[in-house]
């Protein structure tokens, strides 16, 4: 093991979340690819236990460490615009979000989540056409509602 992985292992059996985000800070891009699984569980973890600044910081991790076309990397900058909307980060969502779109044009949920944040920037001409956009993707989605509340 190399220095960092013996450090690393001290801290993550610490349970302490500073030194654990320390740590990981050390740890090579390749390396990170080896420890996905355990930092999707952390940022799982921290989410539904409300440690949400926590839980980005992780989900940061799992961005940088996956290939940004792979159908992971793209779920986990699903995950991480969708933990930003709920901080109220709203440009750094909507950078998620468009990454997304851009990667995966006839999905609609990188479309919903650029709305959500435009929305939330109050930009509701540009909600509306990324909501219209989803839905060209997905005729079915509930987005119809919104639209009409916003229009």
């Amino acid at each position: 093991m190399t220095d960092w992985s013996k450090d690393l292992s001290a801290a993550l059996d610490s349970g302490d979340a500073e030194r654990m985000r320390a740590m990981l800070s050390r740890v090579p891009r390749e390396a990170m690819r080896q420890i996905v699984p355990a930092l999707e569980h952390m940022a799982q973890t921290s989410e539904r236990e409300g440690r949400m600044e926590e839980a980005l910081f992780y989900r940061d991790r799992l961005v940088d460490a996956l290939p940004a076309e792979s159908v992971h990397g793209n779920a986990q900058r699903a995950e991480r615009a969708r933990l930003r909307l709920r901080l109220q980060r709203y440009a750094d969502a909507l950078d998620d979000a468009q990454r997304l779109a851009a990667a995966l044009p006839e999905d609609a949920l990188g479309h919903r989540l650029a709305g959500e944040a435009h929305e939330g920037l109050d930009d509701v001409a540009q909600a509306l056409a990324a909501y219209r956009r989803a839905l060209r993707c997905a005729p079915d989605d509930a987005l119809a509602a919104r639209i009409r509340t916003l229009d």
